[in-house]
């Protein structure tokens, strides 16, 4: 049969033969095809309802969904992801040309029965007319709450047209595949095609099974000529069914992805996948091996998705031979190339382990064995490494947690950087960044794309380094980063506009308006208004046509942010609006276009808006005032790491301040997976430029925040524009290094491992820090001083956004165990003990004191804190008694005096305790000394001249368990069940 002219066409065909379907009464069918259609096109998780009439029938429901958790997980990516449904859903069908009414009793049927229903799916032969469908979803509403789509003649019809649907015609229809519409293929493909499904051929040998295997895979995988899969598949057919080839096993191979990739469901080849597996033999070789590797995690990811409806266990017993077979393979001597591929597999058998029990040692055996593979290809050239790095990127969500998933990345991108070029590593990185960000990892996200600007950073590959800056701004920005954004968007934009090839200039227009978003994020809106307005000069002497917005939507999308950005600044400083109209003068706008930008503050949503409730939005959405570029004093401000970092200083010094603030942000983001153990407190530096010949910083006393005054030398600017970023970069490692519990050693460490993976180059790419800002400063001025124009009063005080890639890390710390704290807590018990036990009864007769006991109980703290804190202040007492005091000692006799008493207190049976040296105050006191010596059990460095015990024991609390570990022990203070 030819095929049709066009879709339309094949529509009216398709339409044609449901309604033969009606005529014959084909319920079943076409039940089946509806099934078929709605996993595809609705959700994946389907479950066809079972039961005879009698038993209760299917209570309208022909297939409705089944509860799955793979709509909460990260798998692998594949053709199926996206499609599940975490909702209750009722599919329904129905030949009946009664169609009102049907689906209205179907519709009281599904309510009156079974579990919560949250919506409804309709699928009839008949059509519907507009007015009727719309009187029935909406009675459905509002008697039920639920809703209901319905899909009649004609939308299935234009379903089934489409080419991953079409083969549903051709099965459940008998619609042949020559009426699809020809679409053409690859050039290859089209040959192909005309010699293998224009013939009555079959496949004769191994180079004609390649041949078949060609045209099946292209099939597999190309949209538009997907019709052709049913063809290429009954050309295998006869290989599968062949017991006696030695082909067999390939074509069911074949078919079996053919069927699952291509169609989406693996139900219908379930005897084709079983057959294979049962095939494998003792001792396959490494690429059968391989393939059943691939087709095991297939099924498992089709079984998880509702797309193979196998038999319980039966997919997990697949799994396990062939990780048995990968196994005993393994341990035999194999050629490399074969090793490699071994190695490969049995790292992916691992990972669909790790799929089922979600086991994190799963996970690391996975990457071990990769590791291994890895080993194999660096000193093999024949061990193909691209697929390797395919397999990477989409296993991301899965594993890209995982401490080991970069470094094997890093290698993988080594190897192909040295067998194809830097060019070929740096896309591999941008695809794992892409997927990175996908799966909301922008940490790793920036850091692989960090990779991919610099390796594609060559004349031939410049357009995506560009685009890969321009995406690293905005991705900084998402942290709420403004700096780190502006640099980047300054760099693609400077090298951007100073390319030869004429095609890259036009991205300078984009650059400027990534800078303007970058200023409006920071709270400059006047300095964004001014930088679009530069965009739009750019724009009009680089694009082609460019009034034409349509064709470029940023300019439009420009517009629109100069209009609202307008009416925001109006709305909370009137005063200023000769300045802001001076400014949407300069975007060069036609008149009409002019008057319709002043026109958005009169009309809602911003007519309606009070100063309040603009403050409210910006506090939401950027968390600053529009005018933080005004004035003379300048205050940088942004949160990252658990800390509000503020840097102040005056209007002639905010290059110095934004070049500090630019490289502590991109430093922040590296170091950010890294747990820096940090005390969460506020950090504050007076930065100044004066006569000095170095930098000098010096820490100003605060108990309650780090604070810093800082001062550089006058010819900084110079220093810093010869791109000698030593000393920015050493100030920035000594502020971070100030506010982490991290040892010396440690932090150093993990800087140096940040350093090796390129924090140079993040730090300082192209031109430094400093001479970038700069030329955003001259943006934002635009014939304006802005330091001129004072800061309107009365604004609401604003707190910066914290991203939660940044904020504190909580959860037990790296350093953290539950066996230490408890042989700790054994310790704490043994040592005081004694003597609590024998002053506890004093104590507990003195009235104010249990009072005070009990309230110190109530407050949270455990009782080996409070015994420690008695036994403290006994101790005190008795050194005291003694003559042993600091003050008269030097610290080392002091200290050993302390510790040959401790060692005699602590066995005390018949101990002393006034009850008068248990005070409120004195229990504070208490409290604060043992939270800085519980830090010190647990290696928490404190580098503050006077410690933040708030800090510490948050610290201590959130990621040590300090208030919440104890054991089992003698009830010393004799709590009643009450206090208790």
């Amino acid at each position: 049969m030819a095929g049709t002219n066009n879709r339309v066409e094949l529509k009216r065909y398709i339409r044609f033969q449901l309604e033969q379907m009606s005529q014959r009464n084909d319920h079943h069918a076409f039940e089946a095809l509806a099934f078929e259609l709605a996993r595809i096109r609705i959700c994946s998780n389907l479950l066809p309802a079972t039961g005879p009439v009698q038993a209760g029938g299917d209570q309208g429901r022909d297939f409705e969904t089944f509860r799955t958790h793979l709509g909460r997980t990260s798998i692998a990516e594949n053709a199926f992801v996206g499609r599940v449904s975490d909702k209750n859903l009722v599919f329904a069908c129905t030949l009946n040309k009664n169609l009102v009414a049907k689906i209205a009793s179907d519709i009281e049927t599904i309510f009156s029965s079974g579990s919560k229903v949250d919506a409804v799916y309709y699928f009839s032969v008949p059509d519907l007319p507009v007015a009727k469908r719309h009187s029935l979803i909406k009675e459905c509403k509002s008697t039920h709450s639920s809703e209901l789509e319905i899909f009649d003649g004609q939308a299935i019809s234009d379903m089934l047209a489409d080419a991953d649907a079409f083969w549903m015609a051709t099965q459940f229809l008998s619609i042949p595949t020559e009426m699809y519409p020809r679409v053409e293929g690859s050039e290859e493909y089209e040959e192909l095609r005309t010699k293998w499904l224009n013939g009555a051929r079959n496949i004769g040998n191994f180079a004609e099974f390649l041949e078949v295997k060609r045209g099946l895979r292209q099939a597999t995988f190309t949209e538009n000529i997907k019709p052709d899969l049913g063809d290429w598949i009954k050309l295998m057919r006869p290989v599968a069914d062949d017991v006696e080839s030695q082909l067999r096993r390939n074509a069911l191979y074949e078919i079996s992805v053919a069927q699952l990739r291509g169609r989406g469901v693996l139900d219908p080849e379930r005897q084709a996948v079983t057959t294979y597996f049962a095939t494998l033999g003792d001792e396959p070789s490494a690429g059968e091996l391989e393939d059943a590797g691939v087709l095991v995690s297939y099924c498992h990811s089709a079984t998880h998705m509702g797309r193979f409806n196998a038999p319980k266990g039966v997919v997990d017993h697949w799994l396990e031979m062939v990780a048995e077979k990968l196994d005993r393979a393994l341990s035999k001597q194999n050629l490399a190339s074969e090793r490699y591929i071994l190695l490969k597999a049995r790292g992916g058998a691992e990972l669909q382990r790790f799929f089922v029990s979600n086991s994190k040692e799963r996970a690391r055996k996975c990457l071990e064995w990769w590791a291994l593979a890895l080993d194999v290809a660096e000193h093999d050239p024949f061990c193909e490494v691209q697929r390797f790095a395919a397999i990477l990127e989409v296993t991301v969500p899965a594993l890209g947690r995982e401490e080991k998933f970069i470094s094997l990345a890093d290698r993988v991108d080594e190897i192909v950087g040295k067998r194809e070029g830097k060019a070929a590593a740096a896309e591999q990185c941008r695809n794992r960044a892409i997927a990175y960000a996908k799966d909301g990892q922008l940490l790793p996200a920036i850091d692989q794309l960090q990779r991919t600007k610099e390796g594609w950073f060559a004349a031939e590959t410049m357009q995506g380094s560009i685009l890969a800056m321009y995406l690293l701004s905005q991705w900084y920005l998402k942290l709420n980063l403004p700096l780190a954004a502006r640099y980047y968007a300054m760099i693609a934009m400077f090298v951007a506009s100073r390319s030869t090839d004429k095609n890259l200039t036009r991205y300078s227009s984009r650059g400027a308006l990534a800078v303007a978003e970058t200023y409006l994020k920071a709270g400059g809106g006047r300095s964004a208004l001014a930088t679009i307005a530069l965009a739009m000069e750019l724009h009009f002497n680089f694009a082609a046509e460019p009034g034409d917005l349509e064709k470029h939507e940023h300019i439009a999308e420009a517009i629109s942010n100069s209009a609202t950005i307008r009416a925001m600044i109006l709305k909370c400083a009137p005063d200023l609006q000769p300045q802001v109209d001076t400014l949407i003068d300069r975007l060069g706008l036609p008149a009409d276009l002019r008057q319709s930008v002043v026109e958005v503050g009169n009309r809602p949503p911003w007519g309606n808006y009070s100063k309040a409730d603009v403050e409210a939005h910006l506090a939401a959405e950027i968390g600053y005032s529009l005018f933080t570029d005004l004035g003379q004093a300048v205050v940088v401000e942004w949160r990252a790491l658990g800390i509000r970092w503020t840097i102040r200083c005056d209007s002639a010094d905010r290059l110095a301040a934004e070049e500090l603030a630019t490289i502590l942000q991109i430093v922040q983001v590296d170091l950010a997976n890294a747990d820096l153990l940090i005390l969460p407190s506020n950090v504050e530096v007076e930065l100044s430029v004066a006569n000095v010949d170095q930098p000098q910083i010096e820490q100003l006393p605060d108990n309650g925040q780090l604070r810093w005054m800082l001062r550089l030398p006058i010819d900084w600017e110079a220093i810093s524009a010869k791109g000698e970023i030593e000393y920015s970069l050493a100030i920035v490692t000594m502020m971070l290094n100030q506010v982490t519990g991290l040892s010396d050693e440690q932090f150093l460490l993990e800087l140096e491992q940040r350093l090796k993976r390129g924090l140079y180059q993040k730090a300082f790419w192209v031109r430094p820090a400093a001479d970038m800002l700069k030329q955003a400063a001259e943006f934002r001025e635009f014939g304006f001083d802005p330091t001129l124009i004072e800061k309107p009063n009365q604004l609401a005080e604003l707190s910066p956004l914290e991203a939660p890639e940044l904020a504190w890390r909580t959860g037990p710390a790296s350093t953290y165990s539950k066996e230490v704290a408890k042989e700790h807590l054994e310790n704490r018990y043994r040592r005081m003990t004694p003597y609590l036990r024998s002053v506890a009864p004093t104590l507990i007769a003195d009235p104010q004191t249990q009072i005070l006991l009990e309230n110190l109980h109530r407050n949270g703290l455990l009782d080996w804190q409070i015994m420690a804190i008695i036994f403290n202040l006994g101790l005190q007492a008795h050194m005291a008694r003694l003559g042993v005091t600091g003050a008269e000692q030097s610290a080392e006799a002091f200290k050993a005096a302390y510790f040959e008493q401790l060692e005699a207190f602590e066995n005390q049976e018949n101990g002393i305790f006034d009850p008068t040296w248990l005070t409120k105050e004195a229990a504070e006191l208490q409290e604060k000394m043992l939270t800085v010596a519980a830090s010190k059990t647990w290696n928490v460095k404190n580098r503050r001249q006077t410690p933040d015990f708030v800090a510490i024991k948050r610290i201590l609390d959130e990621r040590f368990n300090h208030s919440s570990d104890d054991i089992e022990h003698e009830n010393i203070f004799r709590w009643s069940r009450d206090i208790e």
